[in-house]
């Protein structure tokens, strides 16, 4: 009975520490699939900001808006006016709108700088052109899905000037 007593004691600390390992898997097992929807919500948040990405990218010269709100909303007016009105109501200084572009110094161009517009950038300078112009600007609500789905079928890559 002596050797039974002294196996019980020694079988019953192997017994805890394999409780706890089995707690400690549970755990680890929980981590994991806690650390999966991690996962999954940081790739969702990431096709989230590619898509938004898109639209803060500044790559539209004045001239390009320009040729944007005239092909569009048939309404002719020239890139010194765009730069004008941006300059006019701060849209040149957030970086999500657009962007100001140093030239060098002495340099035989007419203006210091050059300025690219975002879409959200150009999407403001409609608001603002419209409000001053007194224009009614009327976009479908679908106008800019359309022209997302366009853009990830490929019927649209980039945008030219015409010449």
């Amino acid at each position: 009975m002596a050797l039974s007593t002294i196996e019980e004691i020694q079988k019953e600390p192997t017994k805890l520490y394999l409780d706890r390992i089995n707690e400690l898997n549970e755990i680890i097992g929980q981590l994991n699939k806690e650390n999966e929807t991690l996962k999954m919500n940081l790739n969702v948040e990431r096709q989230n900001i590619k898509f938004y990405k898109k639209f803060c990218i500044c790559k539209y010269t004045p001239y390009m808006v320009s040729d944007f709100i005239n092909d569009n909303f048939f309404i002719k007016i020239s890139g010194r006016t765009i730069i004008k009105e941006a300059t006019k109501n701060n849209i040149i200084y957030d970086e999500l709108k657009a962007i100001r572009i140093p030239r060098k110094k002495y340099s035989n161009e007419k203006y210091s700088f050059t300025v690219l517009f975002s879409m959200i950038g150009i999407a403001e300078l409609l608001y603002l052109i419209s409000k001053k112009f007194s224009i009614n600007l009327k976009i479908p609500k679908d106008y800019f899905e359309k022209s997302i789905n366009q853009y990830k079928v490929g019927k649209v890559k980039e945008y030219k000037a015409k010449k």
